[in-house]
């Protein structure tokens, strides 16, 4: 008995190392997985029973990418687009720690299935998946280079005007606004810097002015 209970110790501490090195391995995306698929599950439809089959289990993840990567639809136009992007990222990273490095295309591929939800995924599917994401990141870079000249112009141009008497800082920012409203957001940035450089020159002109009708 006593060599039975010792074996018995020995496989519940094998079975413990074994899980313990699968969770290593999973990192990340095994651990964020419950909370992406609650997101997945309270989006409308998501994954309640079928309105058309009362009964059955709506479609996967994996079959609603696959169904936009065959109808070419952009992934971030789906309701489950939000989700399929996240488990994007969380396997790129993932594969980035795990070979510390830039990940290439098959290293997230393999990460990805780690999923239940994308486990069965197509080369098809995941290159859809990655060709959106990608899309939607350069997207996002575009707006955020937008709102960032946009902000610039704009701070450019509320500290030239402090370089100018008040009662004439009104009138320049009319003329500013409407200049930069015609220019792209960073051809409006480069021109408040040229206004911001001219600034002082321009105030002190306006101030000599000043000082002279006041002394006429």
């Amino acid at each position: 008995m006593t060599e039975l209970h010792t074996a018995v110790g020995v496989i519940s501490v094998g079975m413990a190392a074994l899980a313990a090195l699968v969770a290593y391995h999973l990192g990340e995306a095994r651990s964020a997985l419950p909370r992406l698929m609650r997101e997945w599950l309270e989006l409308p439809g998501g994954g309640g029973p079928s309105q058309e089959e009362p009964g059955q289990s709506h479609w996967t993840l994996r079959k609603k990418l696959e169904q936009a990567a065959v109808r070419r639809k952009d992934v971030a136009d789906i309701e489950a687009g939000p989700v399929l992007f996240k488990l994007f990222d969380f396997a790129s990273h993932a594969a980035r720690r795990r070979h510390g490095r830039q990940p290439e295309r098959a290293e997230v591929f393999a990460e990805i299935q780690l999923y239940p939800a994308l486990n069965g995924l197509g080369a098809d599917g995941f290159d859809w998946l990655m060709k959106c994401r990608l899309r939607a990141l350069a997207r996002e870079a575009d707006e955020s280079r937008i709102a960032k000249n946009s902000r610039t112009a704009q701070r450019r141009m509320n500290l030239a005007l402090r370089f100018l008497p008040k009662g004439e800082r009104e009138r320049y920012r009319e003329e500013w606004e409407a200049e930069i409203q015609d220019l792209p957001p960073a051809a409006a940035a480069r021109f408040a810097c040229v206004v911001l450089v001219m600034a002082p020159k321009s105030g002190l002109i306006l101030w000599v002015r000043k000082l002279f009708g006041r002394l006429a």
